[in-house]
């Protein structure tokens, strides 16, 4: 069990690049991200094969400890105290670890579906928190739209109420790379919901354009780089 813990990393100890993901650093004594990440999946794994009268309360066991993680920072009764980079930081990592466990799971897990909802309004709650702490060498926001990613395909319909309750917070990053992940993913999920995503669509559609199209006009026109990023956030755009 001692091996599925997610440990928190004070944010003084940790340089400051955006190429760096906080979810990469190694904290003596505990199982590195990737090898922690292939326990989970693999745990998550032999849930699915079980009964399904066992597969709820097999996944909240395993979802317990990122979640507990999670509720600690909102109460502020977590050992980080008021590291708040860390306390983001930390987040982004336990965030991480549930949608991993997701994997294995798709909609014809259907008992699970509350266990998901649970954990998802602890989410919601954390990226409402740190909504100024989205930045990519935090990793908050990254997990997020991986645990976004992955609902979609566990919980189907269910999904959409509550990613009424993220997209503010994920259209919160100024990241122009972000925006364009962001803009595939609105993208996919049209795709996937067709009509029932129309009125989302039509109330978020200021966030879904405008955002990225603000950003995209902001970018200079200096380097072949930048140049390059336009084009790609504009094709994201117009898909």
């Amino acid at each position: 069990q001692d091996l599925l813990v997610v440990q928190y990393v004070p944010s003084a100890l940790l340089p400051v690049q955006a190429e760096v993901s906080l979810t990469k650093i190694a904290v003596k004594g505990s199982l590195k991200a990737d090898d922690q990440a292939y326990l989970y999946e693999a745990l998550a794994s032999l849930v699915t094969s079980t009964k399904p009268e066992e597969h709820r309360p097999l996944l909240e066991m395993l979802l317990k400890g990122p979640a507990q993680t999670l509720s600690e920072i909102l109460t502020g009764a977590s050992r980080a105290g008021s590291d708040v980079a860390g306390c983001a930081g930390w987040s982004g990592r336990s965030i991480e670890a549930i949608a991993t466990v997701s994997k294995p799971f798709t909609v014809q897990h259907a008992s699970t579906a509350p266990a998901w909802e649970a954990v998802l309004l602890l989410v919601a709650k954390i990226l409402e928190k740190f909504v100024q702490q989205l930045g990519r060498e935090i990793g908050l926001w990254r997990a997020a739209l991986f645990l976004c990613r992955r609902m979609v395909e566990v919980l189907g319909d269910r999904f959409l109420d509550i990613l009424d309750t993220f997209l503010p917070f994920l259209y919160a990053t100024n990241d122009q790379t972000e925006l364009a992940e962001l803009t595939i993913f609105a993208h996919h999920l049209v795709c996937q919901y067709q009509k029932k995503m129309a009125p989302y669509l039509q109330k978020w559609l200021p966030q879904i354009f405008m955002r990225p199209y603000a950003v995209w006009q902001q970018l200079p026109e200096q380097s072949e780089q930048l140049k390059r990023e336009k084009l790609e956030l504009g094709a994201a755009l117009l898909q």
